[in-house]
């Protein structure tokens, strides 16, 4: 059991806890994402198609071969192992499991560790699209479309209309199991036998429709290299949805990730779907080049994109995390602090200065000496508390244009500020690298000495910690955890949603879990083995 101490405290204080939130705002984002090339053993950057398994490898076909990623690297798979070529344009999984590769000179399915080339008796060689659909596997050829039974035979799908024969340029299979595919220059769909064709007739400009994929809502989407159209459902013609949509020349895919949104591979980068209209993802947001040839979404929530003569690229934290840089108006890349005002403005600390959100850019404020800021906080009266270090604490009240600065003449003696605290009565609290100070926005009375990290509980609770340990401040007294910590100097702190308080030291020596129950302290000690211990928390 830990023991406690405890002091007076002449008032008791609620604090208020600041939520953070992000807009998506693609058109100003730079995000985050991880480049695979010839030193992650992907030997051709030139991406036609990209595929997981069930068994959760990454498999990306090439223009020089087949690859499998496994976490750690890419292992090639040619010629040598059993495929008909190099130039890998399509893949898909059976329900048995099975991987199908399809290539510029002909089909292949895994068989352990190889693969084995697998005759087309209909059809051509050359295979630009592969579905599944329950146990038989449909193939977009130069002749045509095939459809392979679970007896291993395969046979021709003609469309009952002339002006659709001639070569399948894509094929997808529905949920519904419904094939539709590119056939000549029309779309042709396959339901329960029946073969249909939508041309002209139907909305469908003359083209080669080499990508289609129907989206949650029913609807089917369809792109050729400077088109794109759908077909809502139960609606007898397409609809033109390619309106500011970049041109695509190699390789036409369509991708959905499991949010529902939409992706389209673009000469210009990756376009999404967003209120009937395309947005681009680009080299300006982070994307090794403009060109983008797929997309997959896999099972962690991480987007791959394949691009052209760039390798393979790997969105981090796709639809989680947003990256901000200077490039986007910021000071400095060096970011430490965060906070929303009342008038609902989003502020950002960082090396350099303060800096808030403008719609979709960032813009310096220009009020204030720089300095690199350490903490920010937001006053309920719509005032916004800096803390620099150096250079001590800044307020911005509502409409100034200017701060203004609290020093020794205000009660505080130090300016190295950690960080700084706000709550619903008006007080506020400031730690400095020496000291903890309190305030009523106009003078500040020191309370302790050596505590430098603040936490707030939604219980109203402030937790202080630094070189003398730790400190509960609530209810008119201040409580020091005495006993049961880790180790003497806390430099970080955070208190969750539960009311649980992470702790986090200045040494390596892990991170440990508070909970206060009912005055009794609960402390479990976390670290992990053979590892770095040293902990920084973001609160």
């Amino acid at each position: 059991m830990s023991r406690i101490r405890s002091v007076d405290m002449p008032t008791k204080r609620t604090l208020v806890p600041v939520l953070v939130w992000f807009a998506s705002l693609l058109s100003a984002q730079q995000y985050e994402f991880r480049v695979y090339g010839q030193a992650d053993g992907l030997g051709n950057l030139s991406i036609f198609s990209v595929w997981q398994c069930r068994t959760g490898y990454i498999w990306a076909g090439t223009a020089n071969g087949l690859f499998r990623y496994d976490g750690q690297r890419f292992v090639r798979f040619g010629e040598e192992d059993g495929l008909p070529g190099v130039t890998v344009l399509a893949l898909t999984e059976d329900n048995q499991g099975v991987l199908w590769v399809g290539t510029r000179t002909g089909l292949a399915r895994s068989s352990g560790d190889a693969f084995e080339a697998v005759a087309v008796e209909a059809g051509g060689k050359h295979i630009s699209g592969l579905a599944a659909a329950g146990d038989r596997l449909y193939a977009a050829t130069n002749l045509g479309l095939v459809e392979r039974s679970p007896d291993g035979h395969f046979r021709d799908i003609q469309p009952a209309r002339a002006d659709g024969r001639g070569r399948a340029w894509g094929v997808h299979a529905s949920p519904q199991g419904v094939v539709w595919w590119g056939c000549g220059k029309a779309v042709c769909r396959l339901d329960d036998g029946q073969v249909e064709v939508f041309g002209e007739d139907r909305g469908l400009p003359a083209d080669g429709w080499g990508a289609l994929l129907t989206d949650g809502a029913g609807r089917l989407w369809v792109r050729a290299s400077q088109r794109m159209a759908v077909l809502e459902p139960g609606a007898p013609r397409f609809e033109d949805a390619g309106k500011d949509l970049p041109e695509s020349l190699q390789v036409l895919r369509v991708n959905l990730d499991r949010r529902g949104r939409l992706w389209v591979p673009t000469d210009r980068g990756l376009a999404q779907r967003v209120n009937g209209r395309w947005e681009i993802l680009g080299k300006q947001h982070g994307l090794p080049g403009d060109a983008a040839r797929v997309a997959l979404e896999d099972r962690d929530g991480s987007l791959w994109v394949g691009m052209a003569g760039a390798g393979l690229a790997r969105w981090r934290g796709y639809g989680e995390w947003e990256s901000f840089t200077e490039n986007q108006g910021l000071p400095s890349d060096r970011v430490w602090a965060f906070a929303r005002d009342t008038s609902g403005r989003f502020w950002a600390g960082t090396d350099s200065g303060l800096a808030w959100l403008d719609g979709q850019v960032w813009r310096a404020f220009r009020g204030m000496p720089e300095c690199r800021i350490a903490s920010l906080a937001a006053a309920a009266d719509g005032a916004l508390w800096i803390g620099c270090n150096p250079g001590g604490v800044q307020v911005l009240r509502p409409g100034a244009a200017r701060t203004v600065a609290f020093g020794p003449s205000a009660g505080i003696r130090d300016d190295r500020v950690l960080s700084i605290r706000t709550d619903e009565e008006g007080a506020i609290w400031v730690a400095t690298i020496t000291e903890l100070y309190r305030g009523d926005g106009t003078r500040f009375t020191k309370v302790l000495s050596g505590a430098r990290a603040l936490a707030a509980a939604q219980d109203g609770v402030l937790w202080a910690g630094g070189s003398s340990g730790l400190w509960r401040i609530s209810g008119g007294q201040i409580t020091q955890v005495a006993e049961g910590l880790r180790a003497e100097t806390i430099s970080s702190l955070a208190a969750d949603r539960t009311g649980t308080l992470w702790i986090g030291y200045r040494e390596p020596a892990g991170l440990s879990r508070l909970r206060w129950e009912s005055g009794r302290v609960r402390i479990r000690h976390l670290s992990i083995a053979n590892r770095r211990r040293d902990v920084s928390l973001i609160s």
